[in-house]
């Protein structure tokens, strides 16, 4: 599946390397963070936006990966966690889909990310004394599934896009563990002295 197949999706930008040199002592994989180039036309105020999100990672125009947020940051704290990892202290998915980012960038890839999203809606529910109308957040977990039921209903059943290791019950490559189990060692070690 590529862009043409996200009809409801909008372009946030190119994903490439930074150019501002990590500054702190701390052991680092990377001396530069990945950035998303944004789209002149994405729309500024939705970049913080407490929404529900579904983001589409593609790569030359593929789709590679699906990942849902609904966090309180919007897009760019979720696409933060992915940009920072190996700067801090990630979890091995975010560290790889990192590294995976990074090959692409240096093979000459073009990596993109699309988002889609829902807002808050207001429902009425029940307090302790009385009923209140509040806005709650749509599942994104559920849109999430949503998108990879479609995908599957063009690739398969048990289809997943290449980098969706955790949905699809994988790790991620074997090369790409033994670099975070190194990096995560050497920060490890560099706390302890």
């Amino acid at each position: 599946m590529n862009s043409s197949s996200l009809k409801h999706a909008i372009r946030l930008g190119e994903v490439k390397v930074g150019t501002k040199k990590y500054s702190s002592n701390k052991h680092v994989r990377w001396d530069y963070s990945l950035v998303v180039d944004y789209d002149s036309k994405f729309p500024k105020d939705l970049k913080n936006k407490c929404l529900s999100i579904i983001y589409f990672i593609l790569v030359n125009d593929e789709i590679y990966k699906i990942g849902q947020t609904s966090g309180e940051s919007g897009i760019q704290g979720c696409l933060n966690c992915y940009s920072k990892a190996g700067q801090d202290d990630p979890g091995e998915n975010r560290f790889s889909i990192n590294y995976l980012m990074r090959e692409c960038i240096s093979q000459g890839k073009k990596v993109e990310v699309y988002m889609q999203y829902a807002e808050p809606i207001k429902v009425k529910t029940k307090g302790i004394f009385n009923d209140e109308i509040v806005e709650v957040p749509v599942s994104a977990k559920g849109m999430e599934g949503v998108c990879i039921s479609d995908y599957q209903s063009v690739y398969g059943k048990n289809s997943y896009p290449i980098w969706n290791f955790q949905e699809a019950n994988e790790s991620p490559p074997k090369y790409i563990l033994l670099e975070y189990q190194d990096y995560t060692s050497k920060r490890k070690q560099q706390r302890e002295k």
